[in-house]
């Protein structure tokens, strides 16, 4: 009767402020944060948001999040 309770699967890493953090990023230039190159790649997204907040994600992990917020 507990297992209802809980989730089945991981546990996410990723949270409402680690998305609003990459939409902040996503609509700023790279070169803002000291980077040479002009776009952002979901590979220097994700180095990024790991020296910042500490949650390591993967480059296509990256991706996905940006389709589903639609940018």
């Amino acid at each position: 009767h507990l297992w209802d309770d809980r989730r089945i699967g991981r546990p996410k890493t990723v949270n409402d402020s680690y998305l609003m953090r990459l939409k902040e990023l996503v609509s700023h230039s790279p070169r803002e944060y000291d980077y040479p190159f002009g776009r952002w790649t979901a590979q220097w997204l994700a180095k990024h948001l790991a020296k910042e907040l500490g949650v390591q994600v993967s480059s296509c992990h990256i991706n996905r999040l940006l389709k589903e917020m639609g940018l």
